[in-house]
């Protein structure tokens, strides 16, 4: 099971890779390439997301760990309802796909770090780490969500990336600690 989580790590890596490479282009604040001519890079970034996120799945063990996994897939569409609230409602900000994936994302890798506690592949002390890892990963990019379009556009393009690069490093040591 825990080769099925490298490989969709290793997956989501690149995936992320891709994205982070279209968003260079694409967002660049000097010289922005858009349409198709950086608009391809999202076709591998998706393909790479959906493979990582099915060898994932596979691999998932809800039945031990820290915690009930079924708690984490609750836990993940409550948190998302209630940002889809406060974002609109209190802070006044659009929704956009960003926020789907950032939780997305985060309740995945909370349910991988759990499952490497349940198949004895980390202590549950570095399951743990992971986890705070991944919710610190979160609150960050959650406040760069919140702050992007209120940036000029040098710092909206670094803001806008540095939810990639965190979701990257830590989908990176999951990846690391899963075999």
């Amino acid at each position: 099971m825990g080769n099925y989580i490298r490989a969709g790590n290793i997956k989501l890596v690149l995936c992320f890779a891709f994205y982070l490479a279209w968003w260079v282009v694409a967002f660049n604040h000097r010289r922005p390439i858009r349409g198709l001519t950086s608009g391809w890079l999202l076709i591998p970034a998706a393909v790479l997301g959906v493979l990582g996120l099915s060898d994932i799945f596979q691999g998932l063990d809800f039945t031990g760990g820290l915690v009930p996994g079924m708690a984490l897939v609750v836990g993940g569409v409550v948190s998302y309802v209630m940002l889809v609230g406060v974002t609109r409602g209190l802070l006044h900000r659009p929704v956009t796909s960003e926020l789907l994936i950032i939780v997305l994302w985060a309740t995945v890798a909370l349910l991988e770090a759990n499952t490497l506690v349940a198949q004895g592949l980390v202590s549950p002390g570095l399951g743990w780490g992971l986890m705070a890892l991944c919710l610190l990963g979160v609150a960050i990019s959650l406040v760069c969500y919140q702050l992007f379009y209120g940036l000029e556009a040098g710092p909206a393009f670094i803001d806008g990336a540095i939810p990639l690069l965190l979701a990257a490093v830590v989908t990176g040591l999951i990846a690391l600690f899963s075999g």
